[in-house]
């Protein structure tokens, strides 16, 4: 992970997801801003540490725990939810139960129910389905993963 800082900005090369993740905690580390926006709301005992940021109208339901990870904006995190070292990007629905471990969700994406990522890229607008389990792949609209209903053993 490479990091430049200057006056009014950051610039920042990832190769990797992992390093992707690394670089997003240390834009929410150094950042000035307020971690939280103030029109996000987050239910009674949710927790979002310290290196971590949640984005404008999101809403994070019970017993979320959000560690080193960034969550954008308009976003809807379902109850007893963990996420860790992870990218949320803008607009994604993630339901009740999942954990998500160094991974990007893309706009618009949804991740079902219990579902269990760790180290995998969710592309745009793909609907992850309940109760699945990936690790270390990419999942996208044209995966046959998702094609298939098979999933990857997350351990």
């Amino acid at each position: 992970v490479f990091v430049y800082v200057r006056r009014g900005g950051i610039i920042g090369r990832a190769n990797e997801i992992p390093r992707y993740c690394d670089l997003n905690s240390v834009v929410a580390r150094i950042s000035t801003g307020a971690r939280t926006d103030g029109s996000a709301i987050l239910a009674q005992q949710t927790q979002v540490g310290a290196e971590s940021m949640v984005g404008a109208s999101t809403q994070l339901r019970e017993r979320c725990s959000v560690k080193r990870s960034v969550v954008g904006a308009h976003c809807n995190i379902g109850k007893d939810v963990k996420i860790v070292n992870s990218v949320i990007m803008d607009h994604v629905t993630i339901g009740d139960g999942v954990k998500l471990e160094s991974c990007i969700v893309c706009k618009l994406a949804s991740v079902g129910n219990n579902a269990q990522l760790k180290g995998c890229e969710v592309g745009p607008r793909v609907a992850v389905p309940d109760d699945s389990s990936f690790k270390n792949t990419p999942v996208t609209e044209d995966s046959d993963l998702l094609d298939d209903g098979m999933n990857t053993e997350f351990r």
